[in-house]
Formats: C-alpha cells, sequence, structure tokens
C-alpha cells in the first residue's frame, strides 16, 4: 500500500552553514577588549553573521568604533536602544552574556575568519 505522507527531503531541514560559538567569540572578543575590532573590522561585515541578532550587535558595534566611542554594556545597550532594536538582539540578558561568554580576545582573528568562511559557504 503506498503512503500518502509527504516525503522530507534531509537538506531541507539543515540549516545553512554558520557558526554560533566563532560568532559570539567575535562579538564577545571585541566587547572585552575594544581594539580587538581593529583586527576584524576591514574583512568581516555585518551580512557575515547568520544569526539576526549578532548581525545588528556587530553593526552597532562598528558604529560606535567608527565615532571612536567605547564598545562596553552602556555605550552599546545606549546604541542599540538609539536604533530601536536592543530587545530585538535579545536586551539586556544578550549584553550581559556577551561580557561572559569569552574568556580572551586573542583569538579574535581567527573566529573572524571562521565566521567569514560559513559566511561564504551559504
Amino acid at each position: 500500500m503506498a503512503s500518502n505522507a509527504p516525503t522530507t527531503n534531509l537538506a531541507q531541514l539543515k540549516e545553512p552553514p554558520h557558526a554560533d560559538e566563532a560568532e559570539l567569540a567575535v562579538l564577545g572578543g571585541v566587547f572585552i577588549r575594544n581594539d580587538a575590532i581593529d583586527q576584524v573590522a576591514d574583512t568581516l561585515h555585518e551580512q557575515d553573521f547568520y544569526r539576526g541578532a549578532h548581525q545588528k550587535t556587530y553593526a552597532a558595534m562598528l558604529s560606535l568604533h567608527r565615532r571612536r566611542e567605547p564598545i562596553d554594556p552602556i555605550t552599546l545597550t545606549q546604541e542599540l536602544e538609539n536604533q530601536r532594536i536592543f530587545d530585538d538582539v535579545g536586551g539586556l540578558e544578550f549584553i550581559a552574556r556577551l561580557g561572559s561568554i569569552t574568556p580572551t580576545s586573542a583569538n579574535v582573528a581567527h573566529y573572524a575568519r571562521i565566521v567569514r568562511e560559513k559566511s561564504v559557504l551559504r
């Protein structure tokens, strides 16, 4: 007896290539050491991030950097609120998480390469 159940292709369920941990490590690395953004700003673009919250957060960090303002919990929160996207990125919980998820910014350029490579594969 033939089944009328729809067939689902496994590839349709699979998410596009991305590396959440590397994305968060880039954001966290910049957060704990502002000059780390100099290592990635020329090669890593907002669209290279897979998650919308990560894209918006990185764009806000770049805006602060271009204006030569510090990137810290207060300035980043203010920037995201001014753009009316603070809640969209996860609010205070996300900002607090950025400060605690990355123990060092030493490898931020490597993590940025991972993010970029995944972006190219999408």
